[in-house]
């Protein structure tokens, strides 16, 4: 009854209240893994995230063999900077559910922001898209590897298609403003990343 309460907590927006019905269900029940785990979802979103990685930690030790508790504390790995933990991670969802398309494109956004085996991040981009067409999280990162790739067209072309299906997206404008400017195109350059700033000034 915590564990449900809590989690129409979640829906509300009340974390708070939702964090203190995951704990009530946690002291009646050290052993629920739905409980450690929607707790730490309450955890990575106050960005407390070594309490969420301790609760998924110990979920991952009652149900070793599940996809989405590796995939949730590589979220909050890659949340710290720890990105090859967060890689590693990412890499031990996959190999539990290979078509969890999410970790796929986590994994290439770690990949790219660490510069590291970026043939293999654009293969794990390629793969969330294969598995979720027109995923604007997918497309997103897919532009981003272009970037460090340094083949700016490619990635202007992959924005362009995020903005086509979302046509406000700060991240998207953001990137086709980088790369713009990097492939010579100054002004429009700057003219994205002013709209991408306008829509998300933070």
């Amino acid at each position: 009854a915590y564990y449900y309460r809590g989690m129409l907590y979640m829906v509300r927006g009340n974390i708070d209240r939702a964090l203190a019905d995951f704990n009530g269900a946690i002291r009646l029940d050290g052993k629920s893994a739905e409980a450690h785990l929607a707790r730490a979802g309450v955890y990575a979103m106050k960005e407390e995230q070594d309490r969420a990685i301790a609760d998924v930690t110990q979920v991952i030790q009652l149900v070793p063999n599940s996809a989405m508790p590796y995939y949730n504390r590589g979220y909050s790995w890659f949340a710290k900077g720890d990105y090859d933990k967060a890689i590693a991670d990412y890499s031990e969802a996959i190999r539990l559910n290979p078509r969890l398309a999410v970790a796929y494109n986590n994994r290439c956004l770690s990949r790219g922001v660490v510069g590291k085996d970026l043939v293999g991040a654009l293969k794990d981009c390629d793969e969330a898209i294969k598995l979720l067409p027109n995923n604007l999280d997918a497309l997103d990162t897919r532009g981003f590897i272009y970037l460090k790739l340094g083949d700016f067209p490619v990635a202007i072309d992959e924005y362009n298609a995020s903005l086509q299906i979302e046509p406000n997206r700060a991240r998207s404008l953001y990137g086709r403003g980088l790369a713009k400017a990097r492939s010579g195109d100054r002004t429009g350059g700057a003219a994205d990343k002013a709209a991408a700033v306008k829509l998300a000034p933070k």
